[in-house]
């Protein structure tokens, strides 16, 4: 099985949004890549930088398995995904994390060479913003500062 369609039953699905909407789920933004290599630790580097600023931990989970349970574990206020596992974008994972954390903020962050098949797919409105990696730059420090308002869109064609 491939580690990034993360297959999860509609049962646990649901008992997980259930526990979402009971707990306050703190200050933390979470996110989710198959890398966690030196290149992504730059590519990254702006997020861990702003969000500690702003007075965030950030937890980090690298697949997509992973990455639903450390969401249901951290409860985060916002996540950063890399929908790209091993060069496909993985749908069904990003499909499951919006079906357990419906208001979670998710921002998909990606290298350009994917942006016609990510925000050309109507399935690219689950996200709430989208990135380019290297991620860098005041955007991001635009789109972190306006949580915790889960309604407010945070896509802006001038970030990119």
């Amino acid at each position: 099985m491939n580690e990034g369609s993360a297959v999860v039953s509609e049962l646990d699905l649901l008992r997980w949004k259930s526990k979402f909407e009971e707990k306050d789920r703190g200050k933390k933004i979470l996110i989710i890549d198959e890398e966690f290599s030196e290149l992504y630790i730059s590519e990254c580097a702006e997020i861990f930088s702003v969000g500690r600023e702003l007075g965030y931990t950030i937890e980090r989970a690298s697949g997509g398995r992973e990455g639903v349970l450390a969401l249901f574990f951290e409860r985060p206020k916002m996540v950063f995904m890399n929908p790209v596992f091993n060069g496909e974008v993985q749908w069904r994972l990003l499909e499951n994390i919006k079906k357990t954390a419906s208001k979670i903020p998710l921002v998909l962050m990606f290298e350009r060479k994917y942006r016609a098949e990510i925000i050309d797919d109507p399935r690219s409105a689950l996200a709430m913003g989208f990135l380019y990696k290297p991620v860098a730059g005041s955007p991001l420090k635009q789109m972190m500062s306006s949580l915790p308002n889960p309604d407010r869109p945070l896509y802006n064609p001038a970030w990119q």
